[in-house]
């Protein structure tokens, strides 16, 4: 997806934004204590792709409609999931700027047998696929959760 030059600091924060209150503090942080053009990678639930499951793997159009209308999801094990969009964090913190965005598990969380998913053959297509897909907007938009690549100013 990306590839790391020399000497460059990157810093992840994976699944992390939605489920705290403090994320202008934590992306201004990241802000303060990144090099100039270090690397800021933030995985993020992408609300298209939770609609997505909602409806088609667990017929919960109940939450569909809520998360349509503007409202929050939960996760079981860690709580209330607060939803926003990729360029909110250019706007919190204008220490960075948006390299690149991914879709991540656009089709694989969709894939019901859990049995299929052990086996090596199709573990390597879904992932060409994924792959192949990751960049493309229609696709973008109904993954799972999105990698933001951003760049500090």
């Amino acid at each position: 997806m990306f590839r790391r030059k020399r000497g460059r600091q990157i810093y992840l924060c994976h699944n992390v934004l939605e489920y705290v209150g403090e994320r202008i503090d934590i992306l201004n942080e990241f802000g303060r204590i990144l090099k100039a053009e270090g690397t800021l990678s933030v995985v993020k639930h992408n609300r298209n792709g939770r609609v997505m499951q909602m409806v088609v793997l667990l017929n919960n159009f109940e939450h569909a409609n809520d998360l349509l209308n503007g409202k929050n999801g939960h996760a079981k094990d860690f709580g209330t999931i607060n939803y926003y969009e990729d360029e909110d964090i250019t706007k919190w913190c204008n220490a960075f700027k948006i390299k690149e965005i991914y879709g991540i598990r656009t089709f694989w969380h969709l894939q019901q047998n859990q049995e299929i998913q052990k086996e090596k053959e199709w573990q390597e297509k879904m992932l060409d696929i994924e792959m192949k897909v990751s960049q493309l907007d229609e696709f973008k938009s109904v993954a799972m959760f999105h990698h933001i690549i951003l760049q500090k100013n």
